[in-house]
């Protein structure tokens, strides 16, 4: 039986994007939860070594629980098209 898609079926959208609309690299994402929100804060790591690491914060992405869930939901099924596509992604990079 093929696998059901858990995300909603959704209407047709239509994206006017700003010529000021924003867009960042993270390579680094910190996340914290309240009883309102989830907050994305996202950086880049500007330099690390065995005993520290520095992080140039670019973003913070507020979300209400619903659309975090939604968020996980989709990112989720992307992932695992993607490791269909391309093999699974490791968490730790290998050493070199």
């Amino acid at each position: 039986m093929p696998k059901q898609s858990k995300t909603p079926k959704t209407r047709e959208k239509n994206i006017l994007k700003s010529e000021d609309t924003p867009s960042f690299y993270a390579n680094n994402i910190d996340l914290s939860v309240s009883t309102w929100d989830f907050r994305l804060k996202g950086g880049e790591i500007i330099q690390a070594n065995k005993d520290s690491i520095t992080i140039k914060e670019l973003f913070t992405l507020y979300l209400s629980p619903n659309h975090a869930k939604m968020l996980s939901i989709l990112l989720s099924e992307r992932v695992a098209e993607y490791e269909k596509r391309f093999g699974e992604l490791p968490l730790q990079p290998k050493a070199d």
